[in-house]
């Protein structure tokens, strides 16, 4: 498969590790490869509630402290707020995720003529696709996932790569493989292992939160293939709801936020559509959270790391007002209860990029870490020279950042002129 960003492997640095390290390592392939909810004294009984619920971490502790070994405070971490929005009846298969089968028919088109920059990350969907071809899934039973890395991760990437492949080409060769690895899992993964929703200590619930989008864009573009029978669906469909979506986080950082991508994506596939209010409402609770400059408390307080946690924590606020917005819901330009929005806190990150030298939260920042697929997604979105100077300074942004965010200058990447 693709590369993938290095990540922090010191077992505490990695239970409290919450997004891809750069490790020094930068991209080695070329050419393969973005209503306020309520107003006055309301929004602010909100955010107080989120931060004592939330927030139970000692802000004093060093940063690589391990996460505490104590019972989960709640069960529940993430108040029931209800946030007016109306979630549109989803779509036929093929029509969920970071982009439509049509639109990978169209830009892979683009891609056989030359255009940039679909054609180097078309290239790179397809040796990715082929290389899955050359090997086969790796499913667990029970899923337990100590690091940040493994099978699961892996088969994930190859099972969407396949469907990029499979609905661009129409070859045959590339469904009939991307169903047989999400069927390999649906089949056989009954059972998770290491998971918790509110606390820091199990690491399979923010592996899953990470990946498990990626299993959902998959199947519903290889569902408009054709290829996936009305039992393969069934069968795909019980491993999301019944075995993936209870595991996901919900704390108040970037392990929740990657939760809420896999809710939001879940329930989106599955049609629940009271589950997606809620896990929009989820991630409007959380934005809540974001100081009105833009930056995000929970990651900043990382030190040196904390623009390597804003980005983390940004890829998945702005994957979810993707996916919203496909569904007629505006996230993008949400205020939350201290002022921040999402448009806030992406310029709040661009403007260190090139100076992290000068980043307020800390001392010591010697450069970005690796480029996050999140700067196609708000470039297309807000068409800032800046989110493109970032991303175009790292492309073709592909398999990269061990999540279901990738592919996106294919996917998502806009042609200059």
């Amino acid at each position: 498969m693709g590369r993938h960003v290095a990540w922090a492997t010191n077992p505490e640095a990695s239970s409290e590790g919450d997004v891809p390290t750069d490790g020094g390592e930068r991209r080695r392939r070329r050419g393969r490869g973005r209503l306020r909810l309520l107003a006055g004294a309301a929004a602010v009984l909100v955010a107080v509630a989120v931060a004592g619920v939330l927030l139970t971490r000692d802000d004093d502790a060093p940063e690589t402290d391990p996460p505490e070994a104590t019972a989960p405070q709640a069960e529940d971490p993430i108040p029931r707020v209800d946030h007016p929005d109306d979630v549109a009846v989803r779509p036929a298969p093929g029509d969920v995720g970071l982009v439509d089968a049509a639109e990978v028919v169209r830009r892979a088109g683009l891609a056989e003529e030359g255009v940039e920059p679909y054609a180097e990350a078309w290239d790179e969907v397809l040796a990715d696709a082929d290389d899955a071809l050359e090997r086969e899934a790796a499913p667990q039973e029970p899923l337990d996932i100590p690091d940040t890395d493994g099978p699961f991760v892996e088969d994930g990437a190859a099972a969407y790569a396949l469907a990029l492949a499979a609905v661009g080409t129409g070859e045959d060769r590339y469904a009939e493989a991307g169903r047989a690895y999400l069927l390999a899992w649906a089949s056989t993964n009954r059972t998770t292992e290491n998971t918790c929703r509110d606390s820091g200590a199990c690491q399979t619930s923010l592996v899953i939160g990470r990946v498990a989008p990626g299993y959902v864009f998959a199947t519903d573009l290889l569902a408009s293939t054709g290829v996936l029978g009305e039992a393969d669906r069934a069968a795909i469909d019980g491993w999301l709801r019944d075995v993936l979506l209870p595991a996901t986080s919900r704390r108040a950082n970037n392990w929740g936020d990657a939760g809420t991508l896999a809710d939001v994506a879940i329930t989106d596939h599955l049609g629940d559509a009271e589950g997606l209010r809620r896990a929009l409402g989820d991630w409007r609770t959380r934005m809540d959270l974001v100081e009105d400059d833009g930056h995000i408390p929970e990651e900043v307080r990382r030190g040196e790391s904390g623009i390597l946690y804003t980005q983390g924590a940004l890829t998945y606020k702005v994957a979810v007002a993707v996916l919203a917005e496909r569904r007629g819901v505006d996230l993008w330009d949400y205020e939350g209860a201290r002022g921040g929005t999402l448009r806030e806190a992406v310029d709040h990150l661009a403007a260190y990029w090139d100076r992290p030298q000068d980043w307020p939260w800390a001392e010591g920042i010697e450069e970005p870490p690796a480029v996050s697929p999140m700067w196609e997604l708000v470039h297309a979105h807000w068409g800032v020279p800046e989110h493109e100077r970032i991303a175009a300074g790292d492309r073709p942004l592909g398999d990269s950042g061990k999540s279901g965010v990738i592919y996106t200058t294919f996917t998502n990447g806009v042609a200059a002129g």
